[in-house]
C-alpha cells in the first residue's frame, strides 16, 4: 500500500477482501469511498481532510475497525457535507468496530442529530493541593457513555440518555508543576468521539468551584443527569428536555393534560413530548408530525391495544416511542399491524410489542426506516418483524419469538439488520428472507425454531456474523432458490436436520465457522447447490460431516470434519465438490464414500482414524484423490469396488489396518505415483473381477505380500517398486491375469 495511494488500494479490492493501513498508527489523507463490501482494518490508524465528508460508504457489507476519521479544519462554522467525517450511503448496513470520529455522522440513523460539544476543554491555571469541580454543557441527540483518560479527573455521570445534558468534572488535588493532558470520551455503541483536555496546575491559579467551562451557543440550554438511572424494562428514563419543549401528559386516571394519547398527539406541536402514564388505552395512533412519545412507569403498565387496524401508524418524518407495551388485537376483522411504518423513520426504544393480527411491526416503503433498541417482540400473528418494498430495519439488543410466521422477514427489497438479537421459538424460520431481501445478523443467538433458523432463497441476500443457530427442528441455515448467503464466524449446532443445507441454486459461503451436533448432517449440498467451506469445522454431526447429492457442487478449503456418526463424507448420486487441504477423520464407518456416480475431488486431504474404511468407493462412484493421506484407519486404507473408477494421484496411504488399498469385484480405478506402505495387510490387494491400473508407485513395508491378486484378478502393475514386503513382492494365486511390467521385486 505504500506505493499506492489508500484510495488505489480500496478500488483494486474484491469484494469481502481487507486493506491494512500500513504502517500501524499512521495519517493517511482523504476525502476517501468506499464502492464494495470490504473491510478496513486501521490498527489505530487516522484517515483525515480539512473538510468533508472525510470517508464515504457507497456499499453495503463494509466493515471499518480500529480506525479514526477526522476533519481537521479549525473553523467551528462549518457545516452540512463540509463537517462531516462519516457518510453512508441511505439503507446501507456497516459495521463499526472501535472508530473515532472527528466531525459529524450522516446516513447512520442512530448517530445523526444535533451534537454540541467543544473539540478542546481548557482548564487553565489552576491552584495545587486543591480538588476542583467544573461543569461542561453538552447535547447528544443518542444515549452515550462518558469516561477518561486522565489520572485524577473524576466524570459524572457516566451515562447519557440523549438530548440535553450536564457533565460535572471533579479534579482531585495534584501538586504544582503538573500538566495535565488527555481526553475525554463520549462513546455510543459504534462511534468514539473525543474532547481533547488540557491545564496547568501552577501557584497564583483559580479554584474550580462548579463554574461551566463550555456551553452551546443559542438558547440549548441543559439539565442536571442523575448518576444513577432504574432498569430499562421496569422504567424507561425519561430522555433530556430541551428549555421550551412542550410537554403533554396522559393518563386515564390520574390528573393529567389528556385522557388518551390520540388527543395529545392531534394537539401535539413539531418537537413536542407526550408522556405517558400507566393504563389501558384502546385505540390506534397515528404520528404525522416529529414528536416523542415516552412512558412513564413500568412498560407493561403502559398499554396501548388496537382493536382494529395499527397499534400505532407512522405518517411523520420522524419519532421517538419509549417505554409503551404496543398490540395490535383484531377483533373487528379489520387486520393491521402492532406497528407499521409506511414512510418516514421510527425510532422505538425498551418496548413491548405484540399482535394477534398481521405481524407485529412492518416498514414498508422505499421511505420508510425502523429502528429498535432493547424492545420485546413476541407472540406475532404473522412475522415478528417484516420489512418490504424497500424499507429498512434496524434492530439492536432485541428479543424476537413465538411468533407463527418468521422471526424477522425481508422480502421485496426489504432490508433488516439484527445486532446482539435473540430470535426464538417460531413456528417457522427465525429468519426469512427472499424476493430480493436483505437481512445481516451480527452476534444474534437464533434457536429453537419449528423450522429453519435462518432461510435465505428466491433471489434474496442474507448475511451471518459472530452468530449461533442452534436447536431448530429444521435445518440451521436452509440456502435455495438462487439465495445469496454467508456466514462468518457463525457456530451451527444440534439443529433437527442439517446444520447447512443447500439446494436448488443456493449457494452459501461459510468462513470461519463450526458445525456440530446435527441430528442429521453438519452440511448437506442437494440437487444444483454449490458453496464455499473455508476453515470450518464439522464436529459430532449424526450421519455425516458433509453429505453431497444429485449434482451438487460445493467447494472446501482447510476444514476439519470429525467424530460422525456414520462417515465423514458422503459424496452419491452424481454428487461432485471439491476438497482442498482438509482433515478428515473418526467415522464410525468409513471417513470417505463415495457411490452411484459421484466424482468429487480431494487435493492435499488427511482421511484418518476411520473404525473401519479410510476411503469407500462403490456403485460407480469415481472422482480425484491427489496427493492426499489416507492413514490408521482400523479397516483397509482405500475400498474400490462395484464399477467404482477413481483416480488416485501421488497419495499416500499408510499403517492401515488391513489393506492399504482393497479393489474388489469389478472395481478399477487408477493409482499413480503413490506410496503405499506400512499397511496390515497387503499394501494392493485385487479381487475376483477387478482390474485396476497401477503404475509408477512404492508399495513397500506392509505386513503382507506388496500385492495380493486373487482368482480372476485383472488390471496392470507397471513401473512399481514392490520390495521391503513381510511376506514378498507379489503373492498370485493360480487365475489371476494381473499383468506385471518394469516392477522392482527384489534388491
Amino acid at each position: 500500500m505504500s506505493r499506492k495511494s489508500l484510495q488505489e488500494s480500496l478500488d483494486e479490492l474484491h469484494a469481502g477482501e481487507t486493506v491494512k493501513l500500513d504502517p500501524p498508527g499512521n495519517e493517511f489523507k482523504g476525502p476517501l469511498v468506499i464502492r464494495k463490501p470490504v473491510v478496513i482494518e486501521g490498527r489505530g490508524g487516522t484517515i483525515w481532510a480539512v473538510t468533508g465528508p472525510v470517508l464515504q460508504v457507497e456499499s453495503g457489507g463494509v466493515l471499518l475497525r480500529d480506525l479514526a476519521i477526522e476533519i481537521t479544519s479549525r473553523d467551528t462554522a462549518l457545516s452540512g457535507e463540509d463537517a462531516c467525517a462519516l457518510k453512508v450511503r441511505a439503507g446501507l448496513s456497516v459495521e463499526l468496530d472501535n472508530v473515532a470520529v472527528r466531525g459529524t455522522v450522516v446516513g447512520l440513523a442512530q448517530q445523526e442529530g444535533e451534537w454540541h460539544f467543544p473539540r478542546v476543554l481548557a482548564l487553565g491555571r489552576l491552584q495545587p493541593a486543591t480538588a476542583h469541580d467544573f461543569r461542561l454543557e453538552v447535547v447528544t441527540p443518542v444515549s452515550c457513555t462518558l469516561a477518561t483518560d486522565i489520572d485524577g479527573l473524576q466524570v459524572r455521570p457516566h451515562e447519557l440518555p440523549g438530548g440535553p445534558g450536564v457533565v460535572s468534572l471533579r479534579l482531585d488535588a495534584v501538586p504544582a508543576g503538573t500538566r495535565l493532558r488527555g481526553t475525554l470520551l463520549i462513546r455510543t455503541r459504534q462511534i468514539l468521539r473525543r474532547i481533547e483536555v488540557n491545564g496547568q496546575v501552577a501557584d497564583g491559579g483559580t479554584v474550580g468551584t462548579g463554574q461551566v467551562l463550555w456551553r452551546p451557543k443559542g438558547d440549548a440550554g441543559a439539565r442536571e443527569v442523575p448518576a444513577a438511572t432504574s432498569s430499562p424494562v421496569a422504567a424507561a428514563p425519561s430522555p433530556a428536555v430541551t428549555p421550551g419543549t412542550e410537554i403533554l401528559v396522559v393518563s386515564p386516571f390520574d390528573p393529567a393534560d389528556h385522557r388518551t394519547i390520540g388527543e395529545a398527539l392531534a394537539r401535539a406541536r413539531t418537537g413536542a413530548r407526550v408522556v405517558v402514564r400507566p393504563g389501558i388505552y384502546r385505540e390506534s395512533l397515528t404520528i404525522g408530525r416529529r414528536v416523542e412519545i415516552v412512558g412513564d412507569g413500568p412498560v407493561d403498565e403502559i398499554v396501548v391495544e388496537a382493536p382494529e387496524g395499527n397499534a400505532l401508524l407512522m405518517k411523520g418524518e420522524m419519532a421517538r416511542v419509549r417505554g409503551l407495551t404496543l398490540r395490535a388485537v383484531d377483533r373487528s376483522g379489520r387486520p393491521g399491524y402492532a406497528v407499521h411504518v409506511p414512510a418516514g423513520q421510527l425510532i422505538l426504544e425498551e418496548c413491548h410489542v405484540g399482535s394477534e393480527s398481521l405481524a407485529c411491526l412492518a416498514a414498508s416503503g422505499a421511505g420508510a426506516n425502523l429502528l429498535l433498541r432493547r424492545c420485546q417482540v413476541r407472540g406475532g400473528a404473522s412475522a415478528g418483524v417484516l420489512v418490504l418494498d424497500r424499507g429498512q430495519a434496524l434492530l439492536e439488543d432485541c428479543e424476537l419469538r413465538d411468533h407463527a410466521g418468521a422471526g424477522a422477514e425481508a422480502r421485496r427489497g426489504g432490508a433488516v439488520t439484527l445486532r446482539r438479537c435473540r430470535i426464538a421459538s417460531c413456528a417457522e424460520a427465525g429468519v426469512l428472507v427472499h424476493e430480493q431481501g436483505q437481512a445481516v445478523l451480527e452476534a444474534c443467538d437464533v434457536h429453537g425454531h419449528a423450522g429453519a433458523g435462518a432461510e435465505c432463497r428466491e433471489g434474496g441476500d442474507l448475511t451471518l456474523r459472530r452468530c449461533k443457530v442452534r436447536q431448530c427442528q429444521g435445518a440451521g441455515v436452509y440456502a435455495h432458490g438462487d439465495g445469496k448467503t454467508a456466514l462468518e464466524d457463525c457456530e451451527l449446532a444440534e439443529n433437527g436436520l442439517a446444520n447447512l443445507e443447500a439446494r436448488l441454486g443456493g449457494n452459501p459461503i461459510l468462513r470461519r465457522c463450526r458445525l456440530r451436533g446435527g441430528k442429521q448432517a453438519g452440511a448437506l449440498f442437494g440437487r444444483d447447490a454449490q458453496g464455499l467451506l473455508e476453515d470450518c469445522e464439522l464436529e459430532g454431526n449424526t450421519r455425516a460431516a458433509v453429505e453431497i447429492r444429485g449434482s451438487g457442487n460445493p467447494t472446501l478449503r482447510r476444514c476439519t470434519a470429525r467424530r460422525c456418526g456414520d462417515v465423514g463424507v458422503m459424496v452419491h448420486d452424481r454428487g461432485r465438490g471439491t476438497f482442498e487441504d482438509c482433515d478428515l477423520a473418526e467415522a464410525a464407518w468409513a471417513v470417505l464414500v463415495v457411490r452411484r456416480g459421484a466424482a468429487p475431488v480431494l487435493r492435499r486431504c488427511k482421511i484418518h482414524d476411520g473404525l473401519k474404511a479410510g476411503a469407500l468407493l462403490a456403485a460407480r462412484g469415481g472422482g480425484l484423490l491427489e496427493e492426499c493421506e489416507v492413514f490408521a484407519n482400523a479397516g483397509p486404507g482405500v475400498v474400490i469396488g462395484d464399477d467404482a473408477n477413481p483416480m488416485l494421484k501421488g497419495c499416500q496411504i499408510r499403517d492401515n489396518g488391513q489393506a492399504g488399498v482393497a479393489v474388489g469385484e469389478k472395481g478399477r480405478g487408477t493409482l499413480e505415483q503413490c506410496a503405499i506402505s506400512g499397511n496390515g495387510l497387503a499394501g494392493l490387494v485385487i479381487g475376483a473381477g477387478a482390474a485396476p491400473q497401477v503404475r509408477g508407485c512404492r508399495i513397500e513395508h506392509n505386513r503382507d505380500a506388496g500385492v495380493w491378486a486373487r482368482r480372476g484378478a485383472a488390471g496392470s502393475v507397471e513401473g512399481c517398486d514392490l520390495t521391503d514386503n513381510r511376506e514378498g513382492a507379489l503373492d498370485l494365486e493360480s487365475g489371476a491375469r494381473l499383468q506385471l511390467r518394469d516392477n522392482r521385486t527384489g534388491p
